[in-house]
């Protein structure tokens, strides 16, 4: 992979960890940052740098110890990645790949922990970010341990819908779906549990496929009920 074009503060604009923090600021990351426009399917080396996704989308993965691939989360424009390697000093396990054409900037971990002493707001941005993570993935734990593999698939549903976007109607369009092997992945199933829950949400009108990648929830408020009651 080759860097792009260096860009102006304005693209940093969209990132989570940088909103609130003024134009000078904003362009003074932007001329340390090193910028990417990747095609799908580019996998992310693991080199301690924080990716800021500014356009498009990835998959964030590890590897199991008898090397099989496991999904456990993806992340959309305004995110980023990296920062707990880039903490840590080390070279993390999980990698990104990206799922569509996607704008990445990154900071090498010098630069990014700099940052962190020079602007308080954005520490505290970081901070935020890590207790949420850790919060879901207490989360996750719970539900591999008290859920069955329908119920994990629902409560995988409900997130997504909810990082979509709900509209009047009370439905949410997921697009791209991830595949059935992916969600497998990141519920801790196989695929054939995964494409029999998904069929008997359709035979009971919750969701309906809207193209190969597509999937629409028809009602996620029940979709919320079902959650609600480890269903």
């Amino acid at each position: 992979m080759q860097p792009s074009t260096p860009r102006s503060g304005l693209a940093l604009q969209s990132i989570e960890l940088f909103r609130g923090l003024s134009p000078a600021c904003l362009q003074h990351i932007a001329n340390r940052c090193a910028w990417w426009v990747l095609e799908p399917h580019t996998q992310l080396l693991q080199n301690q740098q924080v990716a800021f996704v500014c356009s498009g989308s990835l998959r964030i993965a590890t590897y199991s110890a008898n090397g099989k691939e496991v999904s456990f989360s993806e992340r959309g424009a305004g995110s980023h990645i990296g920062d707990i390697a880039a903490l840590e000093g080390h070279t993390g396990t999980a990698f990104g790949t990206t799922l569509e054409p996607t704008v990445l900037a990154t900071l090498d971990r010098h630069a990014f922990t700099e940052l962190l002493h020079q602007e308080p707001l954005l520490a505290h941005r970081v901070i935020h970010s890590l207790t949420a993570r850790i919060r879901r993935l207490s989360e996750r734990v719970v539900q591999l341990s008290t859920l069955g593999a329908p119920a994990r698939l629902h409560a995988e549903l409900l997130r997504l819908c909810e990082a979509a976007g709900i509209d009047a109607q009370g439905q949410a369009h997921l697009q791209p779906l991830p595949s059935h092997a992916i969600l497998a992945s990141m519920i801790g199933a196989n695929r054939e549990q995964v494409t029999r829950a998904l069929n008997a949400l359709a035979k009971q009108g919750l969701v309906r496929k809207t193209g190969a990648h597509s999937l629409s929830v028809l009602d996620v408020a029940a979709l919320r009920r079902r959650v609600m009651a480890g269903e």
